[in-house]
């Protein structure tokens, strides 16, 4: 009776240890860390230091660590504003070299920021962007970006942040950081004379003027020689037709080369003052942007002299007709302005013929990457005339940059793009 106890204990010790064992085999099977006795040096299981490492980068921004964590533990990283920032626009995109790396949370400095975390590109783990007509502040070190992240694997996880747009306000204006991820260099004034052609003799000065179009910047120069007058559209137009005459004062002035805005532009030699004419008309209307040329004109001054000479190029519009989303008006008339409205199509992203806050949310939604409801981009940017209306602050490409000016615009902070 004695050794049958005794049996029936050691049996059930045996069955005690037996599942416990199994417990661990289970356990291990899910990637739980299993420590290896005090007194070996060896790792059976090798599941042991089972740690990642987070090599964070940006373009901008440093980096901050929460810890390095364990395999399948939350592990944070924060990108930390590297000056005091009063941020007006800000469009980011996050990179992964390791895909094992999994994205578990995010959150950035303001509430407006518009996330995207759908990719086709492994590689991108997340994008955004905001615009905000009231600057937000951002103290020196204090996080731009927070990010939790999650492994199964153990490694090295490379990661790196561009900031693609950042736009600030500043005491003198609202200045741009970064453009197409690249810090932006300050403005600097160009030096005097950088051809290195300065006399006191043979001197002459080139003047554009237009009854419509800015004066083209005066010409001063110590050789005489071939220069540009480029008379560049002072606001948006879709031009219908257009017809004009370019005369110049004094006869050491010839016409080298000339373009228009459209090829079709049909163009007749001038004689005496007038150095040439054109006339367009079209059924469909050719896109102008403010700041673009309407005439380029390749002066050639043919004779030199020992005193200062000068010589203006006048571009008078006689008759221009224009499309608006009010319909035809007539601009120029006998070259006279006879419409003194302005003329705006762009920042009207939707095409609804008004600018309004549905084009800036249209806009964003495309920035961030957003697809409509057949996988297609909100924005077709093969579309020209599409892209030259959200193109706002026209630098020929579509970021918060234009939402910003378009979110002016509706607020009445800007009259015009």
């Amino acid at each position: 009776m004695k050794i049958t106890k005794i049996s029936a204990v050691i049996l059930s010790l045996t069955l005690i240890v037996g599942m416990l064992a199994y417990s661990t085999f289970a356990a291990s099977a899910k990637y739980v860390p299993v420590q290896p006795p005090e007194d070996s040096t060896e790792d059976p299981t090798g599941y042991c230091e089972e740690t990642y490492n987070i090599l964070s980068r940006s373009n901008y921004c440093y980096t901050d660590y929460e810890g390095i964590p364990n395999v399948n533990e939350l592990g944070t990283v924060i990108y930390r504003a590297p000056e005091d920032l009063e941020i007006v626009s800000f469009q980011f995109a996050l990179y992964r070299e390791n895909t094992d790396l999994e994205l578990v949370n995010y959150s950035s400095f303001t509430r407006q920021m518009a996330f995207n975390t759908k990719f086709d590109d492994e590689q991108v783990i997340l994008k955004g962007s905001m615009s905000s007509l009231s600057p937000i502040f951002v103290e020196k070190d204090e996080p731009i970006l927070n990010l939790g992240f999650l492994s199964e694997t153990r490694g090295n996880y490379d990661l790196y942040l561009e900031i693609e747009d950042l736009q600030v306000h500043t005491e003198s204006g609202d200045i741009i950081l970064i453009q197409d991820g690249e810090l932006v260099e300050p403005q600097t004034e160009p030096t005097q004379n950088p051809t290195g052609h300065c006399t006191d003799e043979a001197m002459y000065h080139l003047r554009g003027e237009s009854n419509y179009c800015p004066d083209t910047p005066e010409f001063s120069d110590w050789d005489f020689g071939t220069h540009t007058l480029d008379f560049v559209a002072p606001e948006d137009l879709e031009i219908l037709s257009l017809d004009f005459t370019l005369y110049h004062d004094i006869g050491i002035t010839t016409l080298y080369e000339y373009s228009a805005f459209s090829d079709e532009m049909v163009y007749e030699p001038g004689k005496d003052n007038v150095l040439l004419s054109g006339n367009f008309t079209s059924l469909s209307p050719v896109l102008v942007m403010k700041g673009e040329s309407l005439l380029k004109a390749v002066i050639h001054i043919e004779t030199s002299s020992d005193t200062e000479v000068e010589d203006i190029v006048c571009l008078i519009i006689n008759n221009m007709t224009v499309k608006t989303a009010d319909g035809e008006r007539v601009i120029f008339k006998d070259g006279d302005r006879v419409d003194n409205n302005p003329i705006v199509f762009v920042g009207d992203v939707d095409k609804n013929g008004k600018v309004n806050i549905d084009d800036a949310t249209v806009l964003q939604r495309h920035i961030a990457e957003f697809t409509d409801a057949e996988g297609n981009s909100i924005i077709d940017e093969t579309d020209t005339e599409t892209v030259k209306r959200a193109d706002a602050n026209r630098d020929k490409k579509l970021s918060v940059l234009d939402i910003t000016e378009i979110q002016r615009y509706v607020a009445e902070m800007i009259k015009g793009f």
